[in-house]
C-alpha cells in the first residue's frame, strides 16, 4: 500500500513537472510570435537618381574620404534618434546593416566620384603605399532628429594634401531635412538626404578651390 501510494506521488510529481516545462515553452514561443519585426537600413547615396549637378575638380589628384568621426552616442547598432531635452532613443528592431561610420565614407567616396567624374575616389582605409594625394577628413558633431520631425547634421570638413600635413580648405557646415512620412523609413531616409548635402557642399567647395588655381 505504501510502495502504490509514494509510485502515485511520483506519478504526479513527474506529471506537474511535464506541465510546468510545457507552459514554460508556450510563453517562450508566444514572446516569439508577438516579438517585433527588425528592419535593417543602409545609406545610398543618391540612390536611383542622378547626381543634382556636375561640378568639375583637378582630376590629376586622387582623393581619399576620411578617416571620419562620430559622436559616441551613434556609434551603435541600432538607429538613434532625438527625444526630448539631452535624451536620446536607440532602437532596437530598427537597425544599420553595418557599421555607420564606414557606411557614411562609402556613400560620400561614391557621390563625390559621382558628381565629378573622378573615379579615383577611395573611402577610408586605404593602403598606406597607394594613398590619396587629397584627403577629405571629416568629424560630425550631429547626425540625428525626431522621428516624423526635422533632422540635422552638423560637421567640421577640411581638405588636405602631403597625408594631411597641408590644409587646403576646413569648413563647419549645418544642414537639415524633414522627415516625410512616420516611422523609421522616412527617418533613415532624411538622413541619407544629409549625406548628400554634405557631398555636395565639399565638391563645390573643391570645384571653386580649383578654379581659382
Amino acid at each position: 500500500m505504501i510502495n502504490l501510494k509514494c509510485n502515485d506521488w511520483l506519478r504526479t510529481r513527474r506529471t506537474l513537472l511535464l506541465l510546468g516545462v510545457a507552459l514554460l515553452l508556450g510563453f517562450a514561443c508566444s514572446g516569439c510570435v508577438n516579438s517585433p519585426k527588425t528592419y535593417f537600413y543602409a545609406l545610398q547615396g543618391f540612390g536611383d537618381k542622378p547626381a543634382p549637378t556636375h561640378i568639375a575638380i583637378d582630376n590629376v589628384h586622387t582623393y581619399g574620404v576620411g578617416p571620419l568621426f562620430l559622436p559616441e552616442a551613434l556609434m551603435q547598432p541600432g538607429v538613434v534618434s532625438q527625444r526630448s531635452g539631452q535624451q536620446v532613443n536607440l532602437s532596437l528592431f530598427n537597425i544599420w546593416g553595418g557599421n555607420l561610420r564606414e557606411g557614411i565614407t562609402r556613400v560620400m567616396a561614391s557621390n563625390i566620384s559621382e558628381l565629378t567624374g573622378v573615379d579615383a575616389v577611395w573611402p577610408f582605409p586605404w593602403d598606406n603605399r597607394n594613398r590619396p594625394t587629397r584627403q577629405v577628413r571629416i568629424v560630425i558633431e550631429q547626425f540625428s532628429g525626431r522621428l516624423e520631425g526635422q533632422v540635422v547634421l552638423k560637421a567640421k570638413w577640411a581638405l588636405t594634401e602631403l597625408n594631411g600635413e597641408k590644409t587646403l580648405l576646413q569648413k563647419r557646415v549645418h544642414f537639415t531635412a524633414q522627415a516625410q512620412g512616420k516611422g523609421f523609413g522616412p527617418y533613415v531616409s532624411a538622413l541619407n538626404d544629409l549625406i548628400n548635402q554634405l557631398s555636395v557642399d565639399v565638391v563645390t567647395a573643391i570645384g571653386v578651390l580649383d578654379s581659382i588655381d
